[in-house]
């Protein structure tokens, strides 16, 4: 009787612990976030030319809509899944030219390391061909040396496939170059933003002007561009600096891409045919 009990115990003893270890790892596993809704986000698309003019590839530029109904620049990262953005793309799909210029789109870093970064890129470049794949990224950290190594590893990855890779709004002081070190050995296009060279006070000193990302690009062998083109002074900087490529509200503003295709036109709708002024970028 009294080792029946005994046994009993031990029994209740294991099953309580048991129940404590599933509690104590629940307890441990994150809780999933809620995905933001589709209906309130929105890509819109601008042209990038080179210096005669020729459209060469266009930027995807993610908007979220806000309380009065117009679209704006988010003011925090996206946290969408690459199936969301999957979806949000298709509309532009239909509105590209048929011809081998770049259609580009900014990607998080939690984005680019996910597992499902590798299927985005495959899908996203049968889908676009013969455009192909730029995957933007804006740098603002310099993460652990594993870390980089897995983000540069599912770059090169892409690269083998065929896409690019670009780093986007490169600044004019000693941190943006500390935050894109570690990136330059796979870096194919380099954006510099006039907003951050623009200066208001000439005494104010840039630590990193235009001239030496232009000379950094070049040594590379980067594309360099040139963001944020907004009146011909900025234009004529670009031709004085001989910067090929630039985009901006002067070349062209976001065009804003419809909603909802539904699944029954998303195929009838053909790519204009009309590529006159459009040109690979070299």
């Amino acid at each position: 009787m009294i080792q029946g009990a005994w046994i009993l115990s031990i029994v209740f003893l294991g099953l309580a612990g048991i129940g404590l270890i599933v509690l104590v790892h629940n307890r441990r596993q994150p809780v999933p976030t809620r995905q933001p809704c589709t209906n309130q986000w929105r890509y819109f698309v601008q042209p990038q030319v080179n210096d005669a003019s020729r459209v060469v590839g266009y930027e995807c530029l993610l908007r979220k809509k806000q309380a009065d109904g117009t679209w704006s620049v988010p003011q925090e990262d996206n946290n969408l899944t690459l199936g969301q953005i999957r979806q949000l793309l298709v509309p532009t799909f239909s509105q590209l030219p048929e011809t081998p210029i770049s259609l580009a789109v900014n990607l998080t870093y939690a984005q680019i390391v996910g597992h499902e970064f590798a299927n985005f890129v495959h899908w996203m470049m049968h889908q676009i061909a013969p455009l192909y794949l730029t995957v933007e990224y804006r740098s603002d950290q310099v993460p652990g040396r594993l870390q980089q190594y897995h983000f540069l590893q599912n770059i090169r990855a892409a690269q083998d496939f065929g896409a690019k890779f670009a780093v986007d709004n490169v600044g004019s002081d000693l941190q943006a170059l500390k935050h894109i070190e570690w990136l330059l050995p796979v870096v194919d296009v380099l954006k510099c933003s006039m907003a951050a060279f623009r200066k208001d006070d000439p005494s104010i000193w840039l630590h990193l002007n235009l001239g030496f990302w232009n000379q950094l690009a070049r040594e590379r062998q980067i594309n360099l561009v040139l963001t944020g083109v907004e009146t011909e002074e900025d234009a004529a900087l670009a031709r004085q600096l001989k910067i090929q490529f630039r985009q901006g509200n002067l070349v062209g503003e976001p065009v804003e891409m419809p909603a909802v295709i539904p699944p029954t036109t998303q195929t009838a709708l053909q790519r204009p045919r009309d590529n006159r002024h459009v040109e690979h970028i070299e």
